[in-house]
């Protein structure tokens, strides 16, 4: 089976030997055991499956999943080790988590790369729920906006759209990677969704709709608000 997170469900990563669920902290084997996964693990998986097939050096891992004072070379092996023991069929052949002579260590989805769909999800317990405005702020949680002395309801894609974005402020997001982790569609799909919601929350957001950009020929982008 080659390994996949499904468009429709980003947070579904399926391995040769284990399904893992990202948001859950779990893991499947394809035997009927089952694992959890530390909040440190979690980190080192989605990391490695935002960089698929690529030679990562050890030391690249320590900042984005141990933070910048911490971890160390033996810190980031027995992770791994822990990691493959969960994983794969066989922690000492691994056919995913390989390690990478001199350098670190590369993940494997298996199939071609334009078969893997990268997962942009994150821990509950780390998502942001409020995007402040200058007159008012928007609560993912509640899928809500108050601005203006007044207030919007969101839809759920609605909310889903804004989360992706303020996930990754200032930076735009493509049409297609909209379309496959807020919507689960093939990117490939000719649609004007993302373009139609967009403007649906423009309008919504009043006199904070400059927070969203539009990055033309690429996608869109949220502006973090520096009024406040």
């Amino acid at each position: 089976m080659p390994a996949i997170v499904k468009a429709a469900r980003p947070h579904i990563l399926e391995l040769s030997a284990a399904t893992v669920d990202l948001l859950r902290r779990t893991v499947t084997r394809a035997d009927g055991e089952e694992h959890r996964l530390t909040g440190l693990e979690t980190k080192l998986v989605q990391f490695l499956c935002r960089n698929p097939f690529a030679d990562i050096p050890w030391k690249a891992l320590l900042d984005p999943v141990w933070g910048q004072s911490h971890g160390s070379k033996r810190s980031v092996f027995d992770a791994m080790r822990r990691l493959r023991c969960k994983l794969e069929w066989r922690p000492d052949q691994p056919t995913h988590l390989l390690t990478v002579a001199g350098v670190g260590y590369r993940f494997v989805p298996a199939g071609r790369p334009s078969h893997f769909c990268v997962p942009e999800v994150r821990v509950p317990s780390d998502l942001p729920e409020v995007i402040p405005l200058a007159s008012g702020f928007v609560d993912l949680n509640r899928r809500l906006i108050s601005c203006e002395n007044r207030q919007e309801t969101l839809t759920q894609l609605e909310a889903g759209l804004l989360r992706a974005l303020w996930m990754r402020p200032n930076q735009t997001l493509t049409r297609e990677t909209l379309l496959t982790h807020v919507w689960g569609m093939d990117p490939k799909l000719n649609t004007r969704a993302v373009d139609a919601a967009v403007s649906r929350l423009r309008r919504k957001l009043g006199s904070g709709s400059f927070l969203l950009m539009s990055v033309r020929g690429e996608g869109y982008a949220l502006l973090p608000n520096q009024t406040l």
